[in-house]
């Protein structure tokens, strides 16, 4: 399976919100299930960029890839 391939099924299983919500366990997340950090400029009740929480996305996969 290409990075490509797999990037698009996480997004899939994630799903996409982009404003900040509690996951399943209660921690705030946004975008494709990006763990909200304290070092993290995102606010509740903010709608964010899809393009924006992309590039989250993409920084998150490459963490994870490495």
């Amino acid at each position: 399976m290409s990075y490509n391939d797999l990037k698009e099924k996480i997004k899939e299983h994630e799903g996409f919100r982009d404003q900040v919500y509690k996951d399943s366990l209660g921690f705030a997340t946004i975008g494709y299930g990006h763990l909200v950090l304290s070092t993290d400029p995102f606010k509740e009740g903010v709608t964010y960029k899809k393009k924006d929480l992309e590039e989250v996305f993409d920084s998150d996969f490459n963490i994870a890839k490495t």
